[in-house]
């Protein structure tokens, strides 16, 4: 017990002074990205973490990145970041483990920050007493939808979702009297209760508390019965009703998580912004949540943040890139084009996506070592071995014999 601790001590020690070291390097080139600087160092954190062999290496590193993260991003933008992986995690639980797609998230995020908004402008509710009506909603419509939804499979389910999200924007608009129709309805902001944080910093520290919150009972949910059941569903449908689990039943529990978590994120969404107006929440925003669990990868929390961030600051930084093509041309990629381009590449070189870098990094680096440990012994010099005797030489002197 005592070696396993040592080496966890030391991969995460190891792993957290790479990332601070990469963190310094790069912090000190002007001309590189916020983002990125933050990117490059929490990868080589968590890629030395595991080439030492522990994957729970990996949360102090990012724990760092996530202290170190307002140096370089305006806390609007990490708000927004975590705001929306609190939603993709819904993503997580609802395709990584359970195999179900869903293009409805976004409008579930949008009925939670309804919800907070109505509560706390219309009826004049505390903003952090509203957040917790806005998950209660959220998730009674999401088993509601997942009571429809246990029905259909695969591109069906997809169409389904697809359908509400197009059909809730437009009845928010047509309940004007109550949701404020197509003008939306405005939040009170949140002040700082402790002198020494401004607004922002206070929301960023709650915003992160409640996600860490959140990561950590996604992770309890996805290593408990419910998740050993929704990955069985996804594994095997055949062999997980075979062994007695019920696919109606883990379907229903997978959207009512996965909508639980998009209330939560719905409820801080409208406290960041302090604005919501239908159009804000209709489908694009689903398939934009859908691209983020893809980007950090399906089959991770963590990669729901990553996910998040990736999108979020791509769409909001990118600029025009104009390709020089030869006597005196350009070609034009817009922003949406770069993103794109960028997603195609994320697809085609990380299939499981950005989360998955530092594992095949880290695998990488262990193949490198293997190789490099194998050379090396074969080039010190190891006992003689015996004289081997001819087959033919013992034939022949024994019928001399």
């Amino acid at each position: 017990m005592n070696r396993l601790t040592n080496r966890r001590t030391i991969a995460a020690v190891a792993g957290t002074a790479t990332t601070a070291v990469v963190y310094g390097v790069l912090y000190s080139m002007a001309w590189i990205p916020g983002w990125l600087v933050l990117v490059a160092a929490g990868i080589a954190g968590v890629a030395v973490g595991r080439a030492l062999g522990l994957a729970r290496a990996s949360a102090l590193p990012t724990l760092l990145v996530l202290v170190l993260a307002p140096s370089l991003i305006a806390p609007v933008d990490l708000v927004q970041v975590l705001i929306f992986g609190i939603a993709a995690l819904g993503l997580y639980v609802l395709l990584g483990l359970s195999g179900q797609l869903s293009l409805a998230q976004g409008t579930m995020l949008g009925i939670g920050a309804y919800t907070t908004a109505i509560l706390a402008s219309e009826h004049g509710w505390p903003v952090l007493a509203a957040i917790p009506a806005g998950v209660a909603v959220t998730g009674l419509i999401g088993w509601l939808l997942g009571l429809v939804a246990v029905r259909f499979d695969g591109v069906y389910l997809a169409i389904l979702t697809g359908a509400f999200a197009i059909v809730a924007p437009i009845l928010l608009k047509y309940f004007a009297d109550v949701t404020g129709g197509v003008h939306g309805i405005s939040i009170p902001p949140l002040h700082s209760p402790i002198p020494a944080l401004t607004d922002d910093q206070f929301l960023y520290l709650l915003v992160l508390a409640v996600a860490i919150v959140a990561g950590v009972l996604t992770w309890n949910i996805a290593r408990g019965p419910v998740g050993f059941g929704l990955r069985a569903m996804h594994d095997s449908p055949v062999a997980a009703r075979g062994i007695g689990i019920s696919l109606g039943r883990a379907k229903m529990q997978a959207f009512l998580v996965s909508s639980l978590l998009a209330g939560l994120a719905g409820g801080l969404y409208s406290v960041a912004v302090g604005f919501v107006s239908p159009d804000s929440f209709g489908l694009m925003l689903g398939i934009h949540l859908l691209v983020m669990v893809v980007i950090g990868g399906t089959g991770s929390i963590v990669g729901a943040f990553i996910g998040a961030g990736a999108v979020h600051l791509l769409q909001t930084h990118l600029e025009e890139i104009s390709v020089p093509v030869g006597s005196g041309f350009s070609v034009a990629f817009g922003p949406q084009a770069v993103f794109g381009i960028v997603l195609i590449l994320v697809l085609l070189l990380m299939p499981t996506g950005l989360s998955g870098l530092p594992q095949r990094l880290g695998a990488l680096f262990h193949t490198w070592h293997r190789r490099t440990t194998v050379t090396d012994a074969s080039l010190v010099p190891g006992p003689a071995a015996p004289a081997q005797i001819p087959v033919d030489a013992t034939s022949e002197e024994g019928e001399r014999n």
